[in-house]
């Protein structure tokens, strides 16, 4: 709540025609926010207890070609969207022997890819697409595909900025040991 002393502000006797005109005005448009506002939750109350719920389904029929469109078109474009950053950027070996302004650049680059990544496989999550039963469980555990996927996909990525950042004093194996290292650690767990 906001609250206004009444020294800041003065007595409605001492307003002008005009300012009290203004006060009318804005009294009018707050009470119909006030209405519009109950009236929205009024239907959205009445909505929750007649209608059924939109999810009933925790599942995805992966058989409507509608879901799989949409799967591929989100992979696709991710897709594109990594290659047009990584495309339009220099290379990465060429960048490991560069200035430390020009190393930091990439860097950034290789940060909006994975955030990007990352952001649709966060989205993907909230949705029943990537969820599989793992058979063979007494508790029924759910996994969830796209985390795993995340974390393989961007996580050699974090790490090859840290080669990058390093600059030219680092061997440039360790550019392609980071996949490796990775790997090997998510097979372990």
């Amino acid at each position: 709540r906001v609250s206004v002393s009444r020294s800041s502000c003065p007595p409605l006797q001492y307003l002008t025609q005009e300012e009290m005109e203004s006060v009318v005005v804005a009294q009018d448009r707050l009470s119909e926010a006030f209405h519009t506002i109950s009236d929205v939750v009024e239907n959205v109350r009445r909505m929750q207890a007649t209608d059924p719920p939109i999810c009933s389904s925790d599942k995805v029929d992966l058989n409507d070609a509608h879901n799989i469109a949409q799967i591929c078109q989100g992979v696709g474009f991710i897709g594109l969207a990594m290659w047009l950053i990584f495309a339009n950027n220099s290379k990465v070996a060429v960048a490991q022997k560069a200035p430390l302004e020009q190393r930091h650049a990439v860097c950034a680059t290789i940060s909006t890819a994975v955030a990007l990544f990352s952001g649709f496989f966060n989205i993907l999550q909230l949705t029943a697409i990537d969820d599989f039963d793992l058979p063979g469980r007494t508790n029924n555990f759910t996994l969830n595909l796209s985390r795993p996927i995340e974390w393989i996909a961007t996580c050699p990525i974090m790490q090859l900025k840290l080669v990058v950042l390093a600059g030219a004093r680092v061997p440039s194996y360790r550019r392609f040991m980071t996949l490796g290292h990775t790997i090997g650690q998510a097979r372990r767990q």
